[in-house]
């Protein structure tokens, strides 16, 4: 699902709501969530970032301000 080759491309709704729920369910932190699936934590922070959304480290999840 979450791979290096398509962080760019997979639609940003299930792109949120795949690394939320891993951050919640399955990872303690973004830092090993990337590792896991191999990902530059800066490119998702990035691409998530193009769209609005914004990490929020004390309760590990990305979040858009505006909704």
């Amino acid at each position: 699902m979450l791979s290096k080759n398509n962080i760019d491309t997979i639609d940003i709704n299930i792109l949120i709501s795949v690394v939320n729920m891993k951050l919640r369910n399955d990872y303690r932190s973004l830092e090993t969530l990337c590792s896991s699936f191999e990902i530059d934590q800066q490119c998702l922070i990035t691409r998530l970032a193009k769209e609005g959304y914004v990490y929020d480290e004390e309760h590990k999840h990305f979040y858009h301000p505006e909704k």
